[in-house]
C-alpha cells in the first residue's frame, strides 16, 4: 500500500500521454487505441485520489475535526460540480451533439462559402414518410440537424419538413411523382430545383451532396466544357474503373457544367462559340496542324484550355513531319510541357504532393510563394491543404524568353529529391533510372498557369478579355481510378476548371465524403438505453446517497 498511491498516479499521467498520443495520430476520439488509455488514466486516477483520501483520513488520527473538515471540503466540491452542470442545462438545454463522423466536422471552405454567398433565399423541402420506421426517423433527424448547422452560416435557406402522404399537393406542385421511402430533399430558388434522394443504409444528407445541389441551383448559366476527342487515348466517356474518366465527367456535371465531346478537325469546322473551356488530355497522338490553327483562333478569341498530357515520351506524331501541341503552347504561352519522365531518389515514379512536404519551403522568389508543393498566392491553389499522390508525371516549365502581354504561374512542384530522367529509351529498355549531371534536377514544376492578354472587349466595361491556360504534365491522376479517392485531385480539377471559366466563388476546398455507418439498435436495446439515461443513472445516484449516508452514521 505505500506505493499503491504513486504507482496509480503515475499510471494515470503515462496512460493519459497514450491517449492523446493516439488522438493526435487517429484524428478522432472514437477509437479503442484512444478510449482504451483514457478509460485506464481515468479508473488509475480516482484509485489515486481515493487513496489520497484515505491516507488524510489516517493521518488525522480519527480525530472528529479533521474528518469534518474533509467533509466540508468535499461537500462543497460537490455542491459546486451540481451547480455548474444545473446552470449548463439550463443555458445550453436546447444544445444536442452530433457525434457520427460528419457531424463532428466543420463544414468545407466551399461549403460556408457558397452560404455566405447567397443573395436569394432559398427554399429546402424535406419530405419523410411518417411511418415511424427506424431509418427514416434517423435520416429525417440527421438532416433537421445538417439544415441547422446550415443556417448558422446564412438567412437566405428556409427548410421545411413535410409528409409526403399528407402533403401531396406540395408534392405534386414541385413536379415530383415519388419519394424515396428514406427521404427526398427538394431545393429550390427561383426557376431552378434539384432533388435529392437518400438511400443505402446509413440515409443521410451528405455535404458535398447538399453543395452540389446548392451550387447548381444558384448558378447564373452552366458553362459549357468541351473534351477534344480523336486523337486516341481514354476518353471523357470512358467507364474502365482503372483507366477511364466518366468520373471526370460526373464531377463536373455536380457542380453544373455542361459537358460535351469535341472532334477537332474532322467534324468540327472552328471551335464552338458556347465552349466556355476546352480541355486536351490522356491524347495518345499529337493534334494536327488544322487542330492547331483552330486552337490558334480560339486563343486570340480570348479561349480557355486545359492541357493535361502524359509523360514517357513525345507524342506519336503518325505521318506529321514534326510537333504541333507543345511547340504551340511554347509559342502562345510561354510554357514548355517538357520530355521525360520524373523520379525520385528511391526509384519510384509516384509524387506525393501536400502542404507540408517534410518542411520543405522556399523563399519568395519570381516564381511566387509556396507552402509546402503549393503555390498559395494563385488563386487554383490557394489554402490547399489535401494531399494529392500523382502516378507519374512531366515537368511544366516556363520557356526562358516570355511572349508579350503573358504572364505566368507555377502552380504545383516537386520536392528537392525528385529529378526527371531524360534517357527515356533507355528506362524502357532496362526498367532502372540512372540520375545523370544533365538530368534537370529538382524541386521541378509539374503544373502552371497561364494568361494571355487579347483586344477582345468585355461588354461595355472598358476591359478585354484575357485567354486562359492550365498546363498540367499528367493527367493519369484524374481517371477513375485515382479521382473519386482522392479529395486533393478533385479540388485541384474543379478550382482549375473554375479559374479558367471565372468562376471565383467555386475556387475552394471541396468536403470530402462521410464515412460513417448507422447502428441499428434491437427494441431491448432501446429501452436499455432509454433506462440507463432515466432511471438508471437516478437510482445510481440514489443507491450512492444511501451508502454514503449509512457510512457516515455508522462512524458518527
Amino acid at each position: 500500500m505505500k506505493y499503491a498511491r504513486p504507482i496509480a498516479g503515475i499510471a494515470a499521467v503515462i496512460a493519459l500521454a497514450i491517449s492523446l498520443n493516439f488522438l493526435v495520430v487517429r484524428e478522432t476520439l472514437f477509437t479503442a487505441s484512444v478510449l482504451g488509455p483514457l478509460t485506464i488514466a481515468v479508473v488509475c486516477a480516482i484509485v489515486w485520489a481515493a487513496l489520497l483520501l484515505i491516507g488524510v483520513a489516517r493521518q488525522s488520527g480519527g480525530k472528529t475535526r479533521s474528518l469534518y473538515g474533509l467533509n466540508s471540503v468535499i461537500a462543497s466540491l460537490m455542491f459546486l460540480a451540481i451547480c455548474i452542470t444545473v446552470y449548463a442545462f439550463a443555458r445550453h438545454w436546447d444544445t444536442y451533439l452530433d457525434l457520427t463522423w460528419e457531424g463532428r466536422r466543420d463544414f468545407s471552405p466551399i461549403t460556408v462559402q457558397v452560404l455566405r454567398n447567397l443573395d436569394e433565399e432559398v427554399k429546402v423541402t424535406c419530405f419523410f414518410l411518417g411511418t415511424g420506421d427506424q431509418l427514416v426517423d434517423m435520416a429525417r433527424d440527421n438532416v433537421r440537424r445538417f439544415m441547422d448547422r446550415v443556417e448558422e452560416h446564412t438567412d437566405m435557406i428556409e427548410t421545411e419538413f413535410l409528409d409526403p402522404q399528407v402533403d401531396r399537393a406540395r408534392l405534386t406542385g414541385l413536379g415530383l411523382d415519388n419519394v424515396s421511402p428514406q427521404g427526398t430533399i427538394v431545393m429550390h430558388r427561383g426557376g431552378r430545383q434539384r432533388a435529392l434522394n437518400l438511400s443505402g443504409p446509413n440515409p443521410r444528407l451528405s455535404e458535398r451532396n447538399f453543395t452540389n445541389a446548392l451550387i447548381n441551383i444558384v448558378r447564373e448559366d452552366e458553362p459549357t466544357v468541351y473534351f477534344v476527342t480523336g486523337h486516341g487515348g481514354r476518353g471523357i466517356d470512358d467507364r474502365d474503373p482503372q483507366t477511364g474518366y466518366s468520373s471526370l465527367r460526373v464531377l463536373l456535371e455536380s457542380e453544373g457544367y455542361q459537358v460535351d465531346t469535341l472532334n477537332l478537325g474532322l467534324t468540327e469546322p472552328e471551335v464552338p462559340a458556347d465552349a466556355d473551356v476546352l480541355v486536351l488530355m490522356a491524347l495518345g497522338s499529337d493534334v494536327t496542324p488544322r487542330v492547331r490553327e483552330q486552337l490558334d483562333a480560339y486563343v486570340e478569341e480570348g479561349g480557355r484550355l486545359l492541357v493535361m498530357l502524359d509523360p514517357w515520351r513525345r507524342q506519336q506524331m503518325g505521318l506529321l513531319e514534326r510537333e504541333q501541341l507543345r511547340p504551340w503552347i511554347e509559342e502562345r504561352f510561354g510554357v514548355r510541357m517538357a520530355d521525360g519522365l520524373i523520379f525520385a531518389e528511391r526509384q519510384n515514379t509516384q509524387i506525393l504532393l501536400t502542404n507540408e512536404a517534410a518542411g520543405f519551403q522556399a523563399e519568395h522568389d519570381e516564381e511566387g510563394d509556396f507552402l509546402g508543393n503549393y503555390n498559395y498566392e494563385h488563386p487554383i491553389t490557394r489554402g490547399f491543404t489535401a494531399q494529392m499522390q500523382w502516378p507519374m508525371a512531366r515537368a511544366v516549365k516556363p520557356t526562358p524568353r516570355r511572349p508579350d502581354r503573358v504572364t505566368r504561374t507555377p502552380l504545383l512542384r516537386t520536392t528537392p529529391e525528385y529529378w526527371s530522367e531524360q534517357n527515356v529509351e533507355l528506362l524502357l529498355q532496362t526498367g532502372q533510372a540512372q540520375r545523370d549531371e544533365d538530368d534537370p534536377q529538382g524541386p521541378l514544376p509539374l503544373a502552371m498557369a497561364a494568361t494571355r492578354a487579347t483586344d477582345i472587349p468585355v461588354g461595355d466595361t472598358g476591359q478585354t478579355r484575357d485567354a486562359r491556360l492550365v498546363a498540367v504534365g499528367a493527367s493519369e491522376f484524374a481517371s477513375n481510378a485515382f479521382l473519386p479517392v482522392l479529395p486533393g485531385h478533385q479540388n485541384f480539377i474543379m478550382n482549375s476548371i473554375a479559374w479558367l471559366t471565372e468562376s471565383e466563388e467555386l475556387i475552394a476546398i471541396r468536403p470530402a465524403e462521410g464515412r460513417g455507418q448507422a447502428i441499428i439498435l434491437t427494441e431491448a436495446q432501446e429501452r436499455f438505453i432509454a433506462w440507463l439515461a432515466t432511471l438508471g443513472v437516478l437510482q445510481v445516484c440514489v443507491v450512492a446517497g444511501l451508502i454514503t449516508y449509512a457510512v457516515r452514521r455508522k462512524y458518527r
